[in-house]
């Protein structure tokens, strides 16, 4: 019988084809992932606006901002706000999750860093994200300069997602970008009604690359992989 070097045409066929199939379910698990990263971050922020609803409807105050949780908890738990209805300082700000745990209202336990300027550990002084290298923190105000904007837009009492930053404030603001224009998307789409990068309850962080702007419209980047933090605003 004679024997040929090399592949027949059906053979290369069908090495292709292989390929082609193990290509589509790598993609497809890769996906996969990304969406569950996505719904995990949706999943968090849902868990952390029905603690801070529970908080001020049994407590009367805003988690960390108490003026007298010393009636309640104990330990860090107990340490005071001022009970003006923000969380206007970094102290207030790391109490906040600390308080959430002890009245057993997020599934994990949160202490107090060694100081205020001290730099907050995700997973030990506030919360980490299921999303890879992301975590929560909660600001008083937030400013951004869209692109084409008159003047700045200001927001006050977020939730931010976001990753570490070192600095002076200690990663206090999680300033680093770690979601992506595709992320956002999907996010706005869960939780917001209005689907804009500036607008509604879900918006874009302080960097202008993951928005443009025609006639006073915001719309998200066309560059899928640009990358800002999140925020929820409350209204």
């Amino acid at each position: 019988m004679k024997s040929y070097d090399g592949f027949s045409l059906v053979e290369l066929v069908i090495a292709v084809v292989i390929v082609g199939l193990i290509i589509s379910m790598v993609l497809s698990l890769l996906g996969g992932r990304e969406n569950a990263w996505r719904q995990s971050v949706v999943s968090e922020l849902s868990q952390m606006l029905v603690a801070d609803k529970t908080f001020r409807q049994t407590y009367r105050y805003r988690a960390g901002d108490h003026p007298e949780p010393e009636r309640y908890f104990s330990g860090d738990a107990a340490t005071a706000g001022d009970g003006d209805g923000y969380l206007d300082t970094a102290a207030e700000r790391n109490v906040l999750w600390v308080q959430f745990s002890a009245a057993e209202l997020l599934p994990n336990s949160y202490e107090l860093p060694a100081t205020v300027a001290t730099d907050r550990v995700l997973g030990t002084h506030r919360p980490a994200s299921r999303y890879e290298g992301a975590g929560w923190t909660f600001l008083n105000s937030m400013t951004i300069d869209p692109p084409g904007a008159v003047g700045s837009l200001t927001y006050r009492n977020v939730f931010r997602i976001g990753g570490w930053e070192s600095g002076a404030n200690g990663g206090e603001d999680l300033s680093r970008a770690v979601l992506t224009v595709a992320d956002h998307r999907y996010l706005d789409e869960k939780i917001d009604v209005q689907n804009t990068p500036a607008t509604g309850n879900y918006v874009v962080g302080e960097d202008s690359t993951c928005m443009t702007e025609s006639g006073g419209v915001y719309s998200y980047s066309t560059n899928p992989d640009a990358q800002c933090t999140g925020n929820y605003v409350e209204r």
